[in-house]
């Protein structure tokens, strides 16, 4: 890998990666799919709309469901921030390019 080229580690096999092939070489996780992260939020958005119809016995899948949404949306704003930051940075995931 150039040291030009902007890198980013896998969560999944903690190998590091350049972010334009889009799938880790490694472990084949792709960087940019959020495809479960979205069906994970709108179930939670679902539990919590669920128990607004008998909020006195289901109270409990609201919570869980605002913590499934919560914590998805988190996780997609996090991938997010990771891949712009490797994108917009001259710098891989180690320290600084090489500098011309």
């Amino acid at each position: 890998m150039s040291s030009s080229e902007q890198s980013i580690i896998c969560r999944n096999c903690k190998e590091e990666f350049p972010t334009s092939t889009g799938n880790c070489p490694h472990c084949g996780t792709s960087i940019h799919d959020r495809s479960k992260l979205i069906v994970v939020g709108l179930f939670g958005i679902a539990l919590m709309g669920g128990s607004l119809f008998k909020l006195s016995s289901l109270w409990v899948f609201g919570i869980f469901g605002l913590a499934l949404a919560g914590l998805s949306g988190y996780l997609v704003y996090d991938q997010r921030q990771r891949l712009n930051e490797a994108e917009t940075s001259g710098e891989g995931v180690f320290g600084t390019a090489d500098e011309s």
